[in-house]
């Protein structure tokens, strides 16, 4: 899997530097990860907007490549602040992007008039996705936050942090329990998209065998029939949140790559 990482906003000083200490949590847990200056922000070309829907060709471009030279196949796209709902109007502009976080996604009054064009792309979405909210972000209340995410597509989730407002989930101080919320959510869809993939093994192989001589098929029936139930086990089913599922540790350096089109681009970890 490969995080690609949006930056809050631009207007506001965002840039890709804020996501370093989220991003090594993620490479030390086997967790690629991709952070990216947006337009105008730091070293990259361009001028920002104050609506965010011109940086939404920025994460397009960045997914593009780590699709194109880094071979990912299975990228979560991951928003912080206004970085939130311009991920979340790219989620379903590429196959490869499997799934979507959004911390402190901003739904208020006030944020509404800048940003309320890209909440149709996250709340319509199938893919799955996570909210992350602090209980007193000031830029969406939690009541509206609530609303927002009672109209939202399934499959979804959320993780309210009590206490905690906007700027402070956002700052180092809580770039471990982001991490720890975006690792398991990366995790969990990672073994849905397995099991997904056995599930569709499993059919291919039952068409397959219908096709034998009737005798074969027949020898085959008892054994065929404890793969199918082995494959699809736990697809139906109630799965908790969060589950804790293994992935290699590893530990890897900051490395410098080639940037995406006309952004700058600083990648975290290994390829996926």
């Amino acid at each position: 899997p490969l995080v690609v990482m949006v930056h809050p906003w631009t207007k506001l000083g965002g840039c890709a530097e804020l996501m370093v200490g989220i991003a090594r949590r993620l490479s030390r847990n086997g967790i690629a990860a991709l952070a990216f200056d947006l337009r105008g922000s730091q070293a990259s070309t361009g001028w920002s907007s104050f609506t965010g829907s011109s940086e939404v060709d920025d994460v397009i471009a960045a997914c593009t490549w780590a699709v194109s030279d880094l071979g990912a196949e299975n990228v979560v796209l991951f928003g912080s602040s206004a970085g939130a709902p311009i991920a979340g109007s790219a989620v379903d502009c590429m196959e490869q992007v499997r799934g979507y976080v959004g911390v402190g996604y901003v739904f208020g009054f006030w944020a509404s008039l800048l940003f309320r064009r890209h909440y149709k792309s996250i709340l319509e979405s199938r893919k799955p996705k996570l909210f992350v909210t602090g209980a007193k972000d000031g830029f969406s209340p939690l009541n509206t936050f609530e609303s927002y995410f009672e109209k939202c597509a399934e499959p979804k989730e959320k993780h309210v942090v009590d206490d905690v407002g906007h700027f402070e989930l956002e700052s180092p101080e809580y770039d471990g329990l982001v991490s720890d919320i975006l690792i398991r959510f990366v995790r969990k869809l990672m073994r849905r998209l397995q099991q997904q993939q056995q599930q569709v093994e499993g059919q291919g192989a039952t068409g397959a065998d219908s096709s034998a001589p009737p005798a074969a098929a027949a020898d085959k029936g008892q054994d065929q029939g404890k793969e199918n139930k082995l494959e699809t086990s736990g697809l139906g089913g109630a799965e908790s949140d969060y589950a804790d599922l293994r992935l290699p540790m590893s530990s890897s350096t900051l490395e410098e790559m080639p940037p995406p089109g006309a952004s700058q681009v600083s990648e975290e970890a290994r390829a996926s």
